[in-house]
């Protein structure tokens, strides 16, 4: 005679079966898109909740293994359809420094939009630099250039075929979003005049769609999703026909919402050594100001940094998740 706990294991998995068949889509996961110069790190940070956590990753990273070659990796969310459907690539969040593809935000986005017959690819980008500013830039231009090199990949990649070229979307949250508008905004003299600003000496930098991998194929980036993020000069976005979306919370002290230092919570607005390793950010407030028409700006009234979770915790924010996953749907269809 069963017992009832053997009973009740079987119905869980039972379930679970059934769950896991109705799904739409398939997740590949670890699929090798190119190489980088950079730190190697796959610490897990959801969001910035609470900046000891960012603090401490950093203090664990060795900085003793100075950058070099690493795999980038992507997650492909790819529905179960064999119609050409649009490609979104997602970037996390995490400073530059820290963070990973499977974090929980993006896996909710990927599964979701995913089933909403949208091909995702969450992808890990170049990160970590040795704390100044001209190694904060180089790192968002590895950044910058591995979300392109994603899609180029997708594109002659056995999925290729599945993608409308004509529905290519690049999107994150906080660094992940300041990335996807570099990777969308920023040309190959317009970065190296970013960079030739600040940096004496500096003479040139990869072209956004050199390096990573050997991947060839041209693209049109049709949109962009910035989720708390932000740019270093709103002058990159003149002359541009590119739309935007963007989510920010009004009271966010990370990511500005209109024009600051990040991560003015810990007083760096005020402090020259702040200076010298971050620039103002013009946040999704600014941007919106300068695209009008162009952009949409979803303002999360009385909320911070990282608005997909429950303040103070690690639990999700339904609420402002719902409306985040159905914006960005509208957005692409």
């Amino acid at each position: 005679m069963l017992n009832r706990s053997f009973i009740y294991f079987l119905a869980v998995n039972l379930l679970s079966i059934s769950l896991c068949a109705q799904k739409n889509f398939t997740i590949l996961n670890d699929l090798n898109y190119g190489k980088v110069n950079c730190f190697k790190t796959e610490v897990m940070y959801s969001g910035d909740q609470d900046l000891s956590a960012l603090m401490k990753s950093l203090i664990s990273y060795n900085y003793s293994n100075m950058p070099s070659n690493h795999d980038l990796t992507l997650d492909l969310y790819l529905p179960t359809s064999n119609k050409k459907m649009p490609l979104l690539i997602l970037a996390h969040d995490g400073a530059f420094q820290v963070g990973y593809k499977s974090d929980p935000f993006m896996v909710y986005l990927g599964e979701n939009l995913a089933s909403k017959e949208i091909i995702v690819a969450s992808v890990n980008y170049g990160l970590g630099f040795i704390v100044s500013n001209a190694k904060a830039k180089e790192t968002i231009h590895k950044s910058a250039q591995s979300l392109r090199a994603a899609v180029r990949y997708l594109l002659e990649s056995p999925y290729g075929r599945y993608i409308d070229v004509n529905s290519i979307y690049i999107g994150g949250a906080s660094a992940g979003g300041i990335a996807s508008m570099y990777a969308a905004f920023v040309d190959d003299g317009e970065f190296e005049k970013f960079y030739r600003d600040k940096v004496a000496g500096q003479a040139f930098f990869e072209c956004m769609d050199c390096g990573i991998n050997k991947n060839k194929t041209k693209f049109q980036i049709k949109g962009v999703i910035s989720m708390w993020g932000a740019i270093h000069r709103l002058d990159v976005l003149d002359n541009n026909n590119i739309p935007v979306l963007m989510f920010h919370g009004d009271k966010d002290e990370t990511v500005p919402y209109d024009y600051d230092y990040p991560f003015s919570k810990l007083g760096f607005q005020h402090k020259s050594s702040g200076r010298l390793i971050f620039d103002k950010l013009y946040g999704s407030k600014k941007i919106k100001e300068n695209l009008g028409n162009s952009s949409e700006l979803i303002t999360f009234y009385g909320e911070g940094h990282s608005p997909q979770y429950i303040k103070n915790s690690s639990n999700f924010n339904s609420q402002n998740c719902s409306k985040i996953l159905s914006k960005i749907y509208s957005f692409i269809n």
